[in-house]
C-alpha cells in the first residue's frame, strides 16, 4: 500500500522571550520567507492567557505550511490541501530544511530553551477494505463479525541514545469526503515525542537530528504495520 501525507507536525517545546512579537516574526522571516511567504498574523492575546495559544502565525500563501508561535512552543505544520497525493519521501527534504532553519533561529537568535520535541505524521491509504486490513493484522480470525468501523491505538516507549521517546500509532477506518474522490480510507497516525517526564536541553543540531530520525523511523515503520495486502487499492 502507498501512504499519502495529510499532515506533518513538528513541535519544539521551549521557553523564550515573546514580549516583542513583531521582532520575533521579523527574526523568523529572515530565514523562512522563501516558503512562509504569506503575511504574518498577530493575535492580541492577553498576557495571562494560556501559554499554548498562538501569538503569531506565519504561513505560505497556499497555506500548506504554517508556523505557529506560542509562548511555550514553536510549531511547524504541513497540511495537504485537497486530495493527498504526496508520500513522506516527497516532502521530507524540504520539511527538514525548514525545521533546521527554525531550530537555528530559536537557539541562536531567540535564545530559546528547547526542552521537549514532538513529531506527528498523519497518512491516508486507500485499500478497498480498510476494516479488513486492520482486522487481518491485529485481530484473531473470527474475533469480530463484520464491523462497520475499527480503530487500534498503541503506545510504547523507546530509548534513542539518551532520549526517552514515546511512540503512539493510531489506525482507523474512516469515511471520506467527496473532495478526495474516495468513499473510505485507512488513516494511520504516527506520533513520536520525547517524554514529558524528563526535560532536555536541545541545541540546533540535536533538534534537526531528532526530526531526521523521527521522520526516517516513521517511513521505515509505517509499512511494517501491515503484511503485504492482497486486497486491491482503490484507484
Amino acid at each position: 500500500m502507498r501512504y499519502f501525507v495529510q499532515t506533518l507536525t513538528a513541535v519544539l517545546f521551549a521557553r523564550y522571550d515573546l514580549t516583542n512579537k513583531i521582532e520575533v516574526a521579523n527574526t523568523l522571516n529572515k530565514r523562512v520567507r522563501r516558503i512562509l511567504d504569506g503575511e504574518p498574523v498577530f493575535f492580541p492575546i492577553p498576557a495571562d492567557a494560556p501559554a499554548e495559544i498562538p501569538r503569531i502565525i506565519l504561513e505560505s500563501k497556499d497555506r500548506r505550511y504554517v508556523n505557529t508561535v506560542a509562548m511555550d512552543r514553536l510549531e511547524l505544520v504541513y497540511n495537504e490541501q485537497g486530495k493527498p497525493r504526496k508520500e513522506l519521501s516527497d516532502l521530507r527534504e524540504d520539511y527538514l530544511r525548514l525545521i533546521g532553519d527554525i531550530a537555528g533561529i530559536a537557539k541562536v537568535e531567540l535564545k530559546a530553551n528547547v526542552f521537549r520535541l514532538g513529531f506527528v505524521a498523519s497518512f491516508l491509504a486507500f485499500p478497498s477494505e480498510p476494516v479488513q486490513v486492520i482486522m487481518n493484522s491485529f485481530l484473531k480470525e473470527g474475533a469480530i463479525k463484520n464491523p462497520l468501523g475499527l480503530q487500534v491505538h498503541v503506545l510504547d516507549r523507546m530509548t534513542w541514545n539518551e532520549l526517552e521517546v514515546n511512540r503512539w500509532y493510531r489506525l482507523s477506518s474512516i469515511e471520506m469526503s467527496e473532495a478526495t474522490g474516495k468513499n473510505k480510507a485507512l488513516s494511520v497516525v504516527f506520533d513520536v515525542n520525547t517524554t514529558s517526564a524528563k526535560r532536555y536541553e536541545f541545541g540546533a543540531t540535536s533538534i534537526t537530528a531528532f526530526y531526521d530520525r523521527a521522520s526516517t523511523y516513521t517511513s521505515e515503520n509505517i509499512k511494517m504495520l501491515f503484511p503485504e495486502e492482497k486486497l486491491p487499492e482503490v484507484s
